[in-house]
């Protein structure tokens, strides 16, 4: 009897839980939060490795400055026939938006023993007002940041699984 009497009461504790989480979700939001701050990963492998990922990564993008030495790469301007577009929705960019994207690598060490690569991805949003005025920046929503890290993430696991095969004698 007792075993019943929290059976029901865990069922309808976890079907009110149901209900009322998925009342109470916004489902007009977006899942990200819109920040000024660079969004940050530290990787398990060489500095090159990660440079070389973030090269391919970037193909698509028109580089204002590449440095390897200072772990710099800095994209050109973009003006909105050229800005990113995000999977899920349309955005419509006034004329006045531009951005830049600002990336540091930094090398260093994991545990002591592991080589670590800390990339740092900033997107800078600016916006023109008015020919007088000056240019404010704006906050971004973060999701193109994140899919240049997923992409760099990508690069270095095709990377180590080619490198895998070949020192197997599979290629």
């Amino acid at each position: 009897m007792k075993s019943l009497t929290s059976l029901v009461t865990l069922t309808i504790f976890s079907c009110s839980l149901a209900l009322t989480g998925c009342a109470l979700s916004d489902k007009d939001s977006d899942a990200t939060v819109e920040q000024l701050e660079p969004v940050v990963q530290v990787y398990e492998a060489t500095y090159d490795e990660v440079w070389r990922a973030m090269q391919k990564a970037f193909s698509r993008y028109p580089i204002r400055l590449n440095n390897a030495d200072t772990g710099e790469l800095e994209t050109d301007v973009i003006k909105p026939d050229q800005m990113w577009q995000p999977p899920h929705r349309k955005i419509n960019y006034s004329p006045g938006q531009r951005y830049y994207i600002k990336v540091l690598v930094t090398k260093g060490m994991k545990g002591g023993s592991k080589q670590a690569v800390r990339l740092s991805i900033e997107k800078i949003m600016t916006v023109d007002q008015d020919f007088f005025s000056g240019s404010s920046r704006r906050p971004t929503d973060g999701l193109e940041e994140k899919g240049l890290l997923y992409r760099i993430d990508r690069e270095l696991t095709i990377e180590e699984s080619i490198k895998n095969a070949y020192d197997q004698g599979k290629i």
